[in-house]
């Protein structure tokens, strides 16, 4: 794995690895700088790593989620996002730094992470076709020089994707109409 700094200026690429076990590595060129994995099929816990860091990130709440973000191996969060109904949210640092995460459109194909007074720092477009998403994500100057990017693209995403593995969950349950939706046989 190689170290994302010098690659920051260009454009990046997350590619959809394992379909089954839901892996992206983000690459610049021939250069791999990352990966996400999908720790199990039915839990939306994953591990990040890079060369700078390892962390996880899970989802957790029913009506109002939120993301925790942990290093690898420790139970304590270093941050949370908290998120809102459209998607977008607040992720918060344990010491006090704070970032926005915005859909940047109304289809929810691009997203970025901001500073607090809007300067955007981090773009993410996504590809997306039958069975594979990809993104390209593009480090904006005033994000190249923050202590935690690699984290921001590593968590930014892993939101992206938990989207998708939570739409897939609901679409992909087996309904019939000819079969009964209560155990007693009604309806």
């Amino acid at each position: 794995m190689e170290p994302l700094r010098p690659f920051a200026a260009g454009d990046l690429t997350w590619v959809h690895v394992r379909a089954m076990r839901g892996e992206y590595h983000l690459v610049a060129g021939g250069n791999f700088l990352a990966a996400l994995r999908r720790e199990t099929v039915f839990h939306t816990i994953a591990a990040a790593e890079a060369a700078d860091g390892r962390w996880t990130f899970r989802r957790v709440g029913l009506f109002q989620p939120s993301i925790s973000v942990r290093p690898a191996g420790s139970d304590v969060n270093i941050a949370i996002l908290e998120t809102g109904k459209t998607g977008g949210g607040i992720l918060r640092f344990s010491d006090g730094r704070r970032y926005t995460w915005v859909n940047a459109n109304s289809r929810g194909s691009k997203w970025t992470f901001t500073m607090e007074d809007g300067t955007v720092l981090v773009r993410f477009l996504i590809r997306a076709s039958i069975r594979k998403y990809e993104g390209v994500v593009q480090v904006e100057p005033a994000g190249r020089g923050l202590g935690e990017l690699t984290l921001l693209l590593l968590l930014g995403w892993y939101l992206i994707v938990i989207s998708i593995w939570s739409a897939r969950l609901t679409v992909e349950k087996p309904t019939h109409p000819t079969h009964p939706t209560h155990p007693s046989g009604g309806s």
